[in-house]
């Protein structure tokens, strides 16, 4: 996993980039983050997926031995950081359902829009 790192960051500073680059650009600019959105979209997901196989089983086992009160007790500041992580999943969602409105622009785009003409 530590060789496919360097990748996954790569990976993950290009999708991100190219994202946010087709809500700002237009034209040529538009049509190759789009070009470059999407194959790297596949190539996140993939190792995303690969990352999530691999470290699974031990996601659970420590995350069960985390729920559980009794080990939960000898590790200090364990209460405050399950506060910490439940506030975290709690914003998340509620981020991610504010911004739902304002995604209609991105989701809703057709085809050819950088293509029209505008005749004043």
């Amino acid at each position: 996993m530590r060789v496919l790192a360097p990748l996954f960051v790569a990976a993950t500073i290009v999708l991100f980039g190219s994202g946010v680059a087709m809500g700002v650009l237009h034209g040529n600019a538009l049509q190759f983050a789009r070009r470059l959105h999407g194959p790297t979209s596949v190539i996140w997901l993939s190792l995303v997926g690969l990352h999530v196989l691999v470290y699974l089983e031990r996601a659970l086992t420590s995350g069960s031995r985390d729920l559980r009160l009794a080990t939960r007790a000898a590790v200090a500041g364990a209460t405050w950081r399950g506060y910490a992580i439940a506030a975290a999943l709690i914003l998340g969602i509620v981020a991610g359902a504010a911004t739902i409105p304002s995604q209609h622009r991105w989701i809703d785009i057709p085809r050819h829009h950088d293509r029209h003409l505008t005749v004043h």
